[in-house]
């Protein structure tokens, strides 16, 4: 937590500089790739500065703002031939303001975090998913963890909508209570199914998933994804993931490791064969 006085780097750093290189909050993230439909895409992350209020304590003292104005991140995505789509993440302390954004992005992203899912947005995705009769990708994608799934609908739990299933028992069963592995892929294809032709994160895809499952989880999210035209990247610290990877996504697979201990090559991009051979003799993953 920042100390009372402390500077708006400071309060920056705490929010936000972990997603720069050395906690550098003064650096700009720059980020480019090329879309196959959509051209060269580029997306620029900064520190946006602004002014700071500043309260009376006495004895001729300010005190530092404390609701996070100085912490603000600008977002500015460029396409070729398009106008700029820019938007902004402030930090408050009830919690993080996003702005509005100026132009319309050109395809969805949808983020799955790690944790922190929410059960309610699980339940009214599926819903609008049901109304337009293409809910049954999620139960297509959880029989391959659940056999027994016949089917899925939303009812109320602890006062809240969420997902139940059929398993054949004498009542339908919570999605979570089939596990946390069901839960997780749910919310997976979930972001797949309401994305189509975009892109999924996929913030340490096997957490929440038993080893011996996780090749049933890449197919189920793999066909997903194949019938709505989605490109996931996930990240993960399991050498496990990797090979279950392997076996269930075969030639739609391509892996990008991360090592920016090496600065002579903080990036590896893996050829099949490559591959092959650091599956072979244990790739270190961590």
């Amino acid at each position: 937590m920042t100390q009372p006085g402390a500077s708006p780097s400071d309060w920056a750093t705490t929010r936000f500089g972990h997603i720069f290189h050395k906690l550098d909050t003064g650096t700009t993230i720059n980020v480019e790739g090329q879309h196959s439909e959509q051209g060269k895409l580029s997306i620029e992350i900064s520190l946006a500065s602004h002014g700071r209020t500043k309260l009376p304590l006495g004895d001729g003292q300010d005190a530092a703002p404390i609701n996070g104005s100085d912490a603000t991140l600008r977002y500015v995505f460029r396409q070729s031939g398009r106008q700029a789509v820019e938007t902004t993440l402030r930090c408050t302390a009830d919690g993080f303001d996003a702005s509005e954004q100026r132009g319309l992005p050109p395809f969805p992203v949808s983020i799955v975090a790690t944790r922190n899912g929410n059960v309610r947005e699980d339940a009214d995705r599926f819903s609008a998913l049901r109304r337009r009769k293409e809910h049954e990708v999620v139960r297509d994608a959880l029989q391959k963890i659940e056999p027994r799934l016949t089917n899925l609908e939303i009812n109320s739990g602890r006062g809240e909508p969420m997902i139940f299933g059929d398993i054949g028992l004498l009542e339908l069963v919570p999605l979570n209570v089939m596990g946390e592995g069901m839960v997780r892929v749910a919310r997976l294809v979930l972001s797949i199914a309401t994305s189509p032709k975009g892109v999924v994160l996929v913030d340490e895809i096997e957490n929440g998933v038993h080893h011996s499952a996780m090749e049933k989880v890449w197919k189920a999210i793999h066909a997903a994804a194949t019938v709505r035209g989605v490109q996931i990247f996930a990240t993960t610290h399991s050498l496990e993931c990797i090979h279950a990877a392997r076996r269930a996504v075969e030639d739609d697979l391509r892996l990008i490791r991360l090592q920016p201990h090496v600065p002579s090559r903080p990036v590896v991009d893996y050829t099949e064969e490559a591959l092959a051979g650091a599956i072979e003799f244990g790739m270190e993953v961590r």
